[in-house]
């Protein structure tokens, strides 16, 4: 399963060359963290090996009582961020050959990194604390046009990491996302334009996802023995804080 995080249908739909059968489908939520409530939790995993780039299902397992096979947590800056991503699935492709695998990039999700982002929008670290406040508030240069295209060069970006990572993939492969986005869209009853992925927000642009469904025709044989240690040993406190900070969750 690949989750492109922030990845809405019509804009997945406009922009993705990836092969395979495409639908759309219903996210359990429009943010990551009611995402992850929604699909993991009181679920025993050890068939499953997760390798994130957000760190929400670290931050709420004990929580939402859940428990995967191994959990890795890529907390970088981008554009490495995404390339670290990729590496680290390969390197699970070949480690855990009978596990099903669960690979969450960041990309479409803010900061925009493309060309046409660094020429026009502020500096990442000005997009993650001002961006959207501004935005709504109108106090912002950047407009919807301009947020809307920086959004597509992210979505680009992260479709072309993909379409190498296809490759080493056997089996049946799902890319999909945890939530939409908002770009400027009015939501009812709110009577301004919304941006981001506000929590509790249940309207199409956030909760309609992509399923696009790519099967080489190769099985494999997926086994469930439980982790020798605990799933989380190699994730901090510290560093889950700091993955949230730098995703706009916390200040």
């Amino acid at each position: 399963l690949i989750i492109l995080d922030s990845c809405r249908y019509d804009v997945f739909e406009e922009r993705s060359s990836l092969s395979g059968d495409l639908e759309c489908r219903i996210s359990r939520g429009s943010m990551s963290e009611e995402f992850i409530k929604g699909n993991f939790k009181n679920k025993t995993l050890h068939d499953t090996v997760y390798i994130s780039g957000n760190s929400w299902y670290a931050q709420t397992q004990d929580e939402i009582d859940a428990e995967v096979h191994h959990y890795t947590m890529i907390d970088s800056e981008y554009p490495e961020k995404t390339k670290k991503i990729t590496e680290a699935a390969i390197s699970a492709i070949k480690q855990y050959p009978n596990k099903r695998l669960i690979i969450h990039y960041m990309l479409p999700h803010f900061p925009y990194i493309g060309e046409f982002a660094k020429q026009n929008l502020p500096d990442k670290t000005v997009q993650r604390e001002q961006l959207f406040p501004k935005l709504v508030s109108g106090d912002s240069n950047v407009t919807d046009e301009d947020l809307k295209r920086a959004y597509e060069e992210n979505l680009d970006i992260v479709l072309e990491e993909v379409s190498d990572l296809f490759e080493y993939l056997i089996g049946k492969t799902v890319v999909t996302a945890d939530h939409g986005e908002l770009l400027g869209e009015r939501v009812y009853p709110i009577h301004y334009c919304e941006y981001g992925h506000p929590k509790n927000t249940y309207v199409p642009e956030l909760v309609n996802v992509p399923w696009l469904v790519h099967d080489d025709g190769n099985g494999r044989k997926i086994n469930s023995d439980p982790p020798s240690k605990s799933n989380l040993d190699d994730v901090t406190d510290e560093a889950i804080e700091k993955n949230l900070r730098n995703l706009g969750y916390i200040d």
